[in-house]
């Protein structure tokens, strides 16, 4: 649960975000409020723990809403430390002036931390107390977003993706992310088995380790489904204390179109997608576009929520995190009442979550370029055997190498990725359900290097004409020694 209060004018705008590192001690419901005229600030939080016990309680502050957490709390006293007591509205004083003084943020975060015993959690803090592009993970690479032009033949160029991508967030009242924050590499079968060890032990009991041996501890991980996919990246953020991204139970919210602060449901309609009315082309309806006005008031009162439970009521949802089973309902779905456009897909998503992802669709678009502006490829426009070999390795056409190799052996693109083409493909968030089953993207991989056909079976004639020619689609089920991931965060 989040909870958190705007502080105008504050030297320390904090808002509050929940941890949980260990099984059993659960933190909630956490605030944060700077007392006027001071560097003091004042922490509530809830605090359930087994019968009993006792928890250490550590406070750790972000300066830059989430993406990094460097600065610990030690000017604190009341409800933390060792010793505390489970329990409803905890109190801890922190005393900002001495852990982070003459500074002023307006993306202030606090994290709780709540470890069974009398020692601190292994927590250590992620990034530095003056940088703002520093990494939680310090493995991953921070990438600009912003312009970067596609094509789909090779001669005409679009460069409006990024403006999609940002939509996806403006659209729900949030900021268009700034820098993404990418692993550099494909996952390793090591790096799978260290969260699986401690996903199992956490809920998460469909993942399953695999076989380590001293030739593949360094390979990427294949033979993963999407869905499981998914539930990694769960259990990688809960395992670092970061808010999970992906849930079974859907947020049903459009948008408070009249602005009344409610969400109900008018009989106004509105053509989304149709110039004519969505003049900016985005799916919604936006103050000053024209709609279909029933009940001849002058006034949007459209469609706020999707009723998908048939309640009567507007449900939040994003409280039951996907940790287990075949899939998530209804993902890839989408529906059309009175021309509003629901997707269920980003209605599963927790959009204000810092926890990981599989990167987007126009994410990997943005990615395989490796910084290169118009071209076919990150070295340019053509792909011939030397750049196959030197650059790609494990190869888009057939190739000397019959399989996989070390995630970490190539050079990185002009991103500091590593194998976003070659080595294996890789899981993105991105696809749709047609009527038959689920259908996901992915991309950048050796088609035809192992075993001569797709991954998603059968033999292909793959020739790409271009980098994103890579990206494919086949089911979301699909169990593949050619397919793997990698994930991404976008606070």
């Amino acid at each position: 649960m989040k909870r958190t209060r705007n502080l105008p004018n504050a030297l320390l705008a904090l808002a509050a975000t929940t941890a949980l590192l260990a099984a059993a001690p659960r933190v909630s419901n956490v605030t944060a409020e700077q007392r006027a005229g001071t560097k003091k600030v004042d922490i509530t939080y809830d605090l359930v723990l087994d019968g009993g016990q006792t928890a250490y309680v550590e406070v750790w502050f972000s300066h830059d809403d989430g993406f990094t957490f460097p600065i610990s709390a030690k000017a604190i006293s009341g409800d933390v430390l060792a010793g505390v007591q489970g329990g409803t509205n905890k109190s801890i004083q922190w005393d900002a002036e001495k852990d982070w003084d003459s500074r002023f943020t307006p993306k202030g975060k606090i994290r709780i931390i709540a470890t069974y015993g009398n020692e601190p959690s292994v927590f250590s803090g992620t990034g530095d107390a003056g940088s703002q592009s520093s990494q939680a993970d310090a493995s991953l690479v921070s990438v600009q977003w912003g312009l970067f032009a596609t094509t789909h033949n090779g001669t005409d160029w679009t460069e409006t993706e990024h403006n999609w991508f940002s939509d996806l967030f403006t659209n729900r009242g949030l900021p268009a992310p700034a820098n993404i924050a990418v692993d550099p590499q494909e996952i390793t079968n090591a790096k799978w088995n260290e969260i699986v060890e401690w996903g199992r032990q956490n809920g998460y009991s469909s993942l399953q380790l695999v076989t380590i041996t001293a030739e593949n501890e360094e390979m990427p991980v294949t033979n993963i489904t999407f869905w499981e996919a998914l539930q990694w990246c769960n259990a990688r953020s809960e395992k670092e204390g970061l808010t999970p991204a992906y849930y079974t139970d859907p947020n049903e919210i459009i948008g408070d179109h009249n602005g009344d602060g409610n969400y109900t449901n008018g009989n106004d309609t509105f053509s989304a997608w149709d110039p004519v009315q969505d003049t900016n082309m985005n799916g919604k309806w936006d103050p000053g576009e024209n709609f279909n006005d029933l009940n001849s008031n002058s006034k949007y009162d459209g469609r706020e929520f999707f009723d998908l439970n048939s309640n009567g009521t507007a449900d939040l949802g994003l409280s039951l995190v996907y940790k287990s089973g075949a899939q998530i309902p209804n993902w890839g779905k989408s529906e059309n009442q009175n021309g509003i456009h629901y997707s269920h897909t980003e209605g599963l998503i927790n959009w204000d979550a810092n926890g990981y992802r599989l990167p987007d669709y126009f994410v990997v678009r943005k990615l395989l370029t490796g910084g290169s502006h118009k071209k076919k490829w990150p070295w340019g426009d053509t792909l011939g055997p030397a750049e196959l070999n030197a650059r790609v390795r494990a190869s888009i056409f057939p190739s000397e190498f019959d399989g996989p190799s070390p995630a970490s052996n190539r050079q990185p693109n002009g991103f500091g990725l590593k194998d976003l083409l070659g080595n294996v493909a890789e899981w993105s968030e991105s696809g749709h359900d047609p009527g038959d089953g689920m259908k996901s993207d992915i991309y950048g991989g050796s088609y035809k290097s192992i075993g001569g056909s797709s991954p998603f079976g059968g033999a292909i004639n793959f020739n790409p004409a271009h980098m994103w020619e890579t990206i494919v689609m086949g089911p979301a089920s699909t169990r593949s020694p050619e397919i793997g991931f990698r994930c991404v965060r976008y606070k």
